[in-house]
């Protein structure tokens, strides 16, 4: 099945710059991790790399769209704030302010007013992101997102389903607290949306656990 998010991303990347990972960025990254500078921890490159990309690709005076839900970035004191250090570096340097927002539908609210459109690429995504995790820490943070929303479409509610009975690796944590939790709302007073056989299967998972008691359906 072909989500929204599958076309809108399409569309992304044939439009999106590749910025290529050359040696004096790797270089410039080590500094900023061994000085303790943010973005990014000691002996991990990953995101300071992808934040001195920025600093020496995007042209100077031009804003910056930052959105990312990444610890690394926030501030301290504040998690919907980006880090004071990063905001001033890129002040500095670019000559231009760098607008961040954690989430995609709050970049949407905020600067297009297509919250609605945004909250649904929002959850495409992360029902990918979960269709296709491969262990505990992913599967539990995407379920985790994914609790923030209390409605879903029929064919979202199928997807995330489908995801829970073919993915090993969410049924085998089904008996986590938080990810039965989920899978128990998503299906409960919905099952004539989802397709019989999986349905079948879900319950079965979710029966065959029963940490709390019978399962209200």
């Amino acid at each position: 099945m072909s989500l929204e998010a599958d076309t809108v991303i399409r569309e992304l990347f044939d439009v999106a710059q590749v910025i290529p990972t050359l040696p004096q960025l790797v270089e410039k990254a080590q500094l900023r991790t061994s000085l303790g500078n943010p973005p990014g921890k000691k002996g991990s490159l990953g995101d300071a790399v992808n934040w001195e990309s920025l600093l020496e690709t995007v042209p100077d005076g031009s804003n910056l769209y930052f959105i990312a839900d990444d610890s690394d970035y926030f501030s301290p004191l504040d998690s919907a704030v980006l880090d004071p250090y990063l905001q001033q570096e890129w002040s500095e340097q670019k000559g231009s302010e760098i607008c961040f927002r954690r989430r995609l539908s709050s970049f949407f609210q905020d600067y297009f007013g297509q919250i609605d459109l945004a909250s649904e690429l929002e959850k495409d995504l992360l029902i990918k992101e979960l269709a296709s995790s491969s262990n505990f820490t992913e599967t539990h943070v995407v379920v985790s997102k994914l609790s923030r929303f209390s409605d879903f479409t029929q064919s979202q509610l199928n997807e995330i389903v489908a995801a829970a009975v073919s993915n090993d690796q969410i049924h085998w944590m089904a008996n986590d607290g938080d990810i039965y939790q989920f899978l128990s709302s998503v299906v409960r007073g919905r099952e004539d949306l989802i397709d019989p056989n999986n349905l079948a299967r879900i319950l079965y998972v979710l029966q065959e656990i029963e940490p709390y008691g019978e399962i209200p359906f």
